[in-house]
């Protein structure tokens, strides 16, 4: 499969946003993606690490599985790294994670392939829930709120996966990217 392979691509992309990578090593384990949703999850990251859905090891286009494994991957710096706190730090981590899933889309893919993930999500991957289209029906069906106050069920998980990385990539847009991402590495470096 042509995936794995490409996970050091990932990692390399996220060093360039966050710092460099914190671990000595990377583990990636597939299990059936029947067993991640009975667990509750799509997939989790452990120090050091990360489980995914064996769909994702060998999608039929690199660009499928690029943002769902970026995101995992960013869990090596938050909160496995820098460590986040209440109120909502799950979140925070969340969102920190989707932003570098955007980053790695826009490092890997292209601008234009991180632009379209941002605004309605990439073709062929999901129905654009995490996207800003997917935030203003979430919006649009009442189920925006605060970040630090987002209920633990599936809507606010949604809803900071779509908001959370909307709100870091404002940060890039308005302070200018090279200026966030030293910000964004002394940070990380120093917490």
């Amino acid at each position: 499969p042509e995936y794995p392979e490409r996970v050091p691509q990932v990692v390399t992309a996220l060093e360039a946003e966050f710092r460099p990578y914190p671990f000595r090593g990377f583990t990636l384990v597939g299990v059936s993606r029947d067993l991640l949703h009975r667990s509750g999850t799509d997939g989790t990251a452990f120090l050091g690490g990360m489980v995914l859905g064996s769909q994702a090891l060998d999608p039929p286009d690199f660009a499928l599985a690029l943002p769902y494994v970026a995101h995992e991957a960013s869990h090596q710096w938050f909160p496995f790294t820098v460590r986040v706190v209440p109120p909502g730090g799950r979140y925070m981590a969340e969102g920190l994670a989707q932003y570098g899933s955007l980053r790695a889309v826009a490092s890997l893919l292209g601008q234009e392939a991180a632009e379209r993930y941002r605004t309605h999500g990439l073709p062929d991957w999901g129905d654009g829930d995490f996207s800003a289209a997917g935030y203003f029906r979430y919006a649009a069906a009442g189920y925006d709120q605060a970040l630090a106050d987002l209920p633990e069920a599936p809507d606010g998980q949604r809803i900071i996966y779509v908001k959370g990385k909307l709100e870091w990539e404002m940060l890039p847009r308005q302070l200018g990217h090279n200026r966030f991402r030293r910000a964004m590495t002394r940070h990380t470096r120093e917490h």
